[in-house]
């Protein structure tokens, strides 16, 4: 899937199931600083929701999911689903570079470290900083 957007920053995360809501929404409140009470606040809500969001016990509105990624700077939008019959197959020439920034951004929106991503790979955080950098890797 190949996702076009205006800004070198910006980045797009698909929240296919509870859990990346979970660990978006985390990552988000993280990156700004914020202590669950503060993102509690800003959507009217109490620290134990926020809580529960992120610790994916809960199975918050549309209209709060909508109100809490704004509040940390973030906005949902919908794409059509692949068709039924079957995915369709692209093929994307991407640079080293490009696919390495993809991967770090990836791995920093799952909230996870170089080393915990080596590990579910099976496989060293020097093979995963070389890949991030853009570097070329033998397996």
């Amino acid at each position: 899937m190949t996702q076009t957007v205006d800004s070198a920053t910006a980045e797009v995360v698909v929240l296919s199931t509870p859990g990346r809501l979970s660990r978006c929404v985390r990552s988000l409140r993280r990156r700004r600083g914020w202590q669950q009470a503060d993102l509690a606040a800003a959507v009217g809500r109490s620290q134990q929701w926020v809580s529960a969001v992120e610790g994916g016990r809960s199975d918050p509105s549309l209209g709060d999911v909508i109100t809490a990624l704004s509040q940390l700077g973030a906005s949902i939008a919908v794409r059509p689903a692949p068709p039924q019959d079957g995915p369709t197959r692209r093929h994307t020439v991407v640079s080293a570079h490009d696919l390495g920034t993809l991967i770090r951004r990836t791995r920093q929106s799952a909230g996870l470290t170089q080393q915990a991503l080596a590990h579910q790979f099976g496989s060293t955080r020097q093979w995963i900083i070389r890949l991030e950098q853009g570097q070329p890797t033998v397996a």
